[in-house]
């Protein structure tokens, strides 16, 4: 059924302004009468639902002028005013120091357009009042009329109208409320409306209330919760409901004054039974499943009444939820995607399609790799692939807690659970992760207790907190990591043959740099752009790197590239690369080439331990001392090539025909000579 509101005003024009306003907010659900002095048709005002007394007409409510036209116990609002959007518009074009009349009906009316005005930031015009019956104008040549233009005076003939004032925010929401309309607060016509005005704020979570009566307030709040409230008296009748709780339990507004035990029969006892929290009952409703909350209200430790709090379970879960994700995005969250995994190669390419197709399965995954070859990265990138990207991702590397310690982290505790327990207890991990990714980081380091216990949350999807006796049911996708051979430590009856079942639902193996080397390159220009950094390597370098074993994998990569930014040369040659990775060049047996010197441009090939003997020299040919064969095999050692006598006089041998070195008997030893100590450095600067 259709509501009726009856505007009145001083003139029928403002009334008209304010009917056209009203039409395009409730649109085709109010009908709108119209009433003025002007037109003197307050004796024939209909029986309206509410009524609307316009600003212009301020002295007929002080007055009481119109009460004896409404009938008895009538709803009525008094109209707030404020400008329009346009209306600020025109007058922020002016420039600062202009001076204006700022015009309206009366003294009252033009003090508050003045503060509106004041109130908006509009700074640029100096205003001065003016509004009928005034003896003296002031002496300026510009006016603003508020929607009567005909009110400036006759002398000034620079006058501007920025339209009447239109119907606040608040006065809008207070009809609403009072005629039961408040779907149209929701609504695309109220929105369109709201903005077309001009306040300091124009977001609608910023409406300001101060015109609304506490009861108002209260009902707006209600009504704006998720939650149903019903709020009962001292004999435990209703006084209060929200649309909530009526939407929840299927009632209607005649349940004012009932008893809630009628609602509830199940409520049989006198006083009524408290449930708060994990003692809330839970009732079904159709298919909904209501959480039902029941507690006192008191006022100086004397009852008052009774309130019930209904939430629907579901949604209440994804509050919790909610509110977990925000917590542990401080912590931990999924930054990676499988655009952020560069490679061509075949074997990083197979296992990213293999990864993306897994993403979208609900299975456990095990990460099977070397250490550094990205485990945390894939773990990352299947979250964010996956049904469960939008919930919480949760990391915890298992060798880095002790036992008890990562059962506590897991797990979580009560309060006064163990000495030390936190107040209130403490959410695990496995509550955060809730509807998300738990990552478990060196899964294979978990002690046999907690792979127990790992064991039993995989198969009854619930945990029970330490020193709580409830299970928490719990939905979590569980992937775990290892850089071992998990089956070996099967065999040691080091890791339960259950778990790692369970666990390895969907197996994926991430390939070692080594087995990936043309990849190499492409991973270093991401991370010269990730650090901001810009060099060349020599095809020197290029070769020692497709030769290398990557030992620390894509994470070795990583921080060679992150040393060559701090060097900050543009042109990475063998001489710069850290002395570790050069010793590591030895003890693996990489061969470097170096031109000959002379003439010819072919190629000479130094075996690691040779190299190693020319260095050792070259260290004691700035000293111009030379080394014996023992020395030489000591020093050798020194920087982590293990050499023989035999070897040694065999490359001295070499080096003596090549003239690298001069070879003296007694105990003078072998000097490294000019050519030789030019060889080393080009060894250094080759191919630059």
């Amino acid at each position: 059924m259709k509501k009726s509101i009856g505007i009145i005003s001083k003139a029928s024009s403002i009334a008209n302004f304010y009917k056209d306003i009203l039409s395009q907010v409730f649109t085709d659900n109010i009908d709108i009468y119209t009433y003025s002095i002007e037109k003197k048709t307050l004796k024939m005002i209909h029986n309206c639902d509410l009524y609307l007394l316009s600003a212009t007409s301020d002295d007929i409510e002080k007055n009481k002028w119109a009460e004896p036209f409404l009938p008895p116990e009538s709803k009525t609002v008094r109209a707030d005013i404020v400008f329009s959007k346009k209306a600020v518009d025109i007058l922020r074009k002016y420039p600062i120091g202009t001076k204006a009349l700022i015009v309206n009906q009366n003294k009252h009316m033009t003090m508050e357009s003045l503060s509106q005005l004041t109130h908006l930031g509009i700074s640029n015009i100096e205003f001065f009042l003016y509004y009928p019956k005034m003896k003296k104008v002031p002496s300026v040549d510009l006016a603003f009329a508020t929607g009567e233009k005909e009110l400036i005076p006759p002398k000034i003939t620079n006058c501007v109208d920025l339209g009447c004032r239109k119907l606040s925010i608040n006065t809008i929401y207070e009809i609403a409320l009072k005629l039961d309309l408040n779907f149209v607060l929701k609504g695309k016509e109220f929105e369109n409306y709201a903005n077309s005005l001009a306040v300091k704020d124009y977001s609608l979570q910023k409406i300001s209330y101060n015109n609304l009566t506490t009861e108002l307030k209260l009902e707006a709040i209600l009504n704006s919760l998720d939650s149903g409230v019903i709020v009962m008296d001292e004999k435990n009748n209703i006084s209060m409901i929200n649309e909530t709780a009526k939407n929840f339990l299927q009632l209607n507004s005649g349940v004012i004054g009932k008893s809630i035990k009628e609602i509830f029969p199940w409520l049989t006892t006198d006083p009524l039974p408290t449930f708060i929290d994990e003692n809330s009952k839970l009732i079904k409703i159709e298919n909904n499943e209501i959480s039902v909350s029941i507690m006192p209200l008191f006022l100086k430790n004397q009852i008052l009444g009774n309130f019930v709090l209904l939430e629907k379970f579901d949604l209440s879960e994804k509050k919790q939820n909610a509110l977990r994700i925000q917590k542990i995005k401080k912590k931990s969250y999924a930054r990676f995607t499988f655009d952020d995994i560069i490679g061509t190669s075949a074997a990083i390419q197979s296992i990213k399609e293999i990864a993306i197709r897994m993403a979208a399965n609900n299975g456990s995954i095990i990460l099977e790799g070397d250490s550094g070859v990205g485990k945390e990265m894939f773990a990352q990138a299947i979250h964010n692939a996956s049904p469960r990207k939008n919930a919480a991702f949760v990391a915890i590397n298992c060798a880095a807690l002790p036992e008890t310690l990562l059962e506590s982290e897991l797990f979580g505790y009560t309060e006064g659970s163990f000495t030390g327990a936190k107040k209130g207890g403490k959410i695990g991990l496995f509550e955060f992760a809730n509807g998300g990714t738990l990552f478990l980081d060196e899964i294979e380091s978990m002690s046999p207790m907690m792979q127990v216990k790992l064991l039993r949350v995989l198969q009854e999807k619930e945990i029970v907190k330490i020193g709580a006796t409830e299970p928490i049911g719990i939905d979590v996708r569980i992937i775990s990591s290892t850089n071992e051979n998990i089956v070996e430590k099967i065999m040691q009856s080091k890791f339960r043959k259950d778990l790692y079942y369970r666990l390895n639902v969907i197996p994926i193996r991430i390939p070692s740099l080594k087995e990936r080397k043309e990849d190499i390159f492409s991973l270093i220009k991401y991370f010269q752009n990730e650090l901001n950094t810009s060099f060349e390597l020599t095809d020197t370098v290029k070769s020692i790197f497709l030769s290398y074993p990557w030992q620390g994998n894509v994470r070795e990569l990583r921080n060679l590239i992150e040393y060559f930014s701090c060097l900050n040369i543009s042109k990475i040659d063998y001489s710069h690369l850290p002395e570790a990775f050069q010793n590591s060049l030895i003890q693996n047996h990489i061969k470097v080439n170096v031109k000959k010197s002379g003439n010819s441009s072919s190629n000479l090939k130094l075996l690691p331990q040779e190299l190693a003997v020319l260095q050792v020299l070259e260290n004691r040919y700035s000293y111009g001392k030379g080394f014996g064969r023992k020395g030489i095999i000591k020093a050798c050692e020194e920087i982590g090539c293990l050499i023989t006598e035999h070897e040694v006089r065999e490359i001295l041998k070499k080096f003596q025909k090549e003239k690298y070195v001069k070879v003296n008997k007694g105990r003078s030893g072998t000097y490294l000579t000019e050519k030789g100590n030019s060889t080393i450095k080009k060894i250094i600067s080759s191919n630059q």
